[in-house]
C-alpha cells in the first residue's frame, strides 16, 4: 500500500504494521482512521499506529469492501455477508438475512447521509435502514441487475455502475444512463461497464469505466476522459475518489492516474514510487490539497514477437499494428487501429520489432495480403474484446507467437 506524504512516495507494508500486503479494500472513518480490507479481518490506523482486528466467522475470507457510517461503525462486506464493527465487536449479516441465498457477488458498500447501507451486488441493489432490507434489480427498473460499484451523494441520490452504464435512484424511481439497450433511459455514448463511482464536492458524479475511460455528470451534461485528453494511458479502469480539494484520482490495472483541477498525473511503479501498477482501492483524507511528486520521464518500450499461421508457420510481409484501441470487428475506414498507432512489417520468419512505443496500454492489429485483398486479424482475448499489450518504461514486451487462423 502508498501514501504520498509531503509530496513524496511512502510505501505502507507488513513492516510498517500492515497485517498483509494485500490492501483489498480502504475507508477512512469520521475522526480521519484509516481502515484496510484484509483477509480475515481488517487492518486500521488509529492514535498512529496499525491494529489487526479479526473478525469472526470470516475465516480465510476477505474483505472486498468498507464503509464508515456517521455513528463511527465500519461496514465490511464479504462473500458470505455483511459485518460491522461498533468500536468493540464486530456483529454478523450472513447474505441470506437479505435474501441472497445464492453467491451474491458483493462488490461495494456506501453509507447515506441517513446512514442507510447500500450493498452494490451480483443480485442487485440492497439497502439496509437499520431495521429491514430492501432490495432492487430489474423489476423494480434498475436496467442490470449486476452491479459493480455504488455512492450516494448529499442530497441521498442512490447512483450505482454495471454493464450497462450507470443508474440513479432518485425519489423512488431509477433513471438509467448508458451507451445503449431497452433498458437504457439517457443514452450516454460509450458510457458502458462502470466499475467505480465517488462524488465530487460539488456533488458532480465521476464513472471510471472498464475499457472507456473515465467520464463526469454535473447534472446536465456528461463528459469522457480518455487516453486523448488525460493523463489515461490505457489500463483498465478499477476504482476512482475525489479528495477534498477538487482532485480526482483514478486507479487501473497499470496506472495511478490523478486530476487537480487544471492538469493530469499519470503514475506506474517505473515513473514513482508505487509499489506496483495495479491499484485496487483509493482513499482521501484530510481536507488540504495534496501535495502532488512529479512523476519521473517514461522512457518508450518496445514489442516484438512473431506472425505464424494456425500451423506454426511463419508468414512473411504481414502488417503488425499496435494501437490505443482496435474496433473489432466492424470498423470503418482503412484500419481498425483508434488513436495513435505504430506498425512495421514481418521478415521472412514472421518476427516483427517495434521500437519507439510511449509507455502505455496497447492492442494488435495484424493486416495480411491474401489473394490480393487485404484482410485483418484481431489478436487473443475474449469475443471481440483484442489482447491488451503493456508496454513498460524502457522495457521489451515480447508478445511470442501469434497464431493467424488462415483460408
Amino acid at each position: 500500500m502508498n501514501i504520498i506524504e509531503g509530496g513524496s512516495w511512502a510505501v505502507i507494508d507488513e513492516s510498517k504494521g500492515l497485517f498483509k500486503n494485500d490492501a483489498r479494500a480502504l475507508a477512512v472513518d469520521e475522526q480521519g482512521g484509516v481502515w484496510v480490507g484484509q483477509q480475515g479481518g481488517a487492518s486500521c490506523f488509529l492514535d498512529g499506529q496499525w491494529k489487526y482486528l479479526r473478525a469472526p466467522d470470516l475465516g480465510s475470507l476477505t474483505f472486498d469492501a468498507l464503509a464508515c457510517d456517521q455513528k463511527g461503525r465500519v461496514w465490511a462486506g464479504h462473500y458470505q455477508g455483511l459485518q460491522v464493527f461498533d468500536g468493540r465487536q464486530w456483529k454478523s449479516y450472513p447474505r441470506d438475512a437479505f435474501g441472497a441465498r445464492e453467491a451474491w457477488g458483493l462488490e461495494d458498500l456506501a453509507i447515506g447521509p441517513d446512514g442507510s447501507v447500500w450493498i452494490a451486488t451480483h443480485l442487485g441493489v440492497i439497502c439496509y435502514d437499520g431495521s429491514a432490507w430492501t432490495r432492487y434489480d430489474e423489476t423494480s427498473g434498475l436496467a442490470s441487475r449486476s452491479v459493480d460499484s455504488i455512492a450516494v451523494d448529499s442530497t441521498g441520490r442512490v447512483w450505482v455502475g454495471h454493464v450497462s452504464g450507470v443508474s440513479a435512484l432518485d425519489q423512488g424511481k431509477w433513471i438509467n444512463y448508458g451507451a445503449g439497450g431497452s433498458a437504457i433511459d439517457v443514452k450516454v455514448p460509450d458510457l458502458t461497464q462502470a466499475n467505480d463511482l465517488a462524488i465530487d464536492g460539488k456533488g458532480s458524479l465521476w464513472v471510471v469505466t472498464f475499457g472507456n475511460g473515465v467520464f463526469s455528470f454535473d447534472g446536465r451534461d456528461w463528459k469522457k476522459y480518455d487516453r486523448s485528453n488525460s493523463g489515461l494511458i490505457g489500463g483498465r479502469g478499477k476504482v476512482i475518489a475525489c479528495d477534498a480539494a477538487g482532485g480526482v484520482w483514478v486507479g487501473t490495472d497499470y496506472e495511478l492516474a490523478v486530476f487537480d483541477g487544471s492538469r493530469w498525473w499519470t503514475y506506474t511503479a517505473a515513473t514513482s514510487g508505487l509499489a506496483a501498477d495495479g491499484i485496487s482501492a483509493i482513499a482521501c483524507i484530510g481536507a488540504g490539497r495534496v501535495e502532488l511528486p512529479v512523476p519521473r520521464t517514461a522512457a518508450p518500450g518496445s514489442v516484438t514477437g512473431r506472425v505464424v499461421t494456425g500451423e506454426g508457420a511463419p508468414i512473411a510481409e504481414a502488417e503488425v499494428f499496435v494501437c490505443w484501441d482496435v474496433s473489432w470487428p466492424i470498423f470503418t475506414g482503412p484500419t481498425p487501429c483508434r488513436g495513435t498507432s505504430y506498425h512495421v512489417f514481418t521478415d521472412n520468419d514472421g518476427r516483427f520489432v517495434i521500437q519507439g512505443i510511449s509507455m502505455g496500454a496497447y492492442r494488435i492489429a495484424i493486416k495480411r495480403m491474401e489473394k490480393g485483398k487485404a484482410k485483418w486479424y484481431s489478436v487473443g482475448g475474449i469475443g471481440s474484446i483484442p489482447t491488451m499489450v503493456r508496454v513498460l518504461s524502457g522495457k521489451d514486451t515480447y508478445f511470442g507467437e501469434l497464431k493467424l487462423k488462415t483460408d
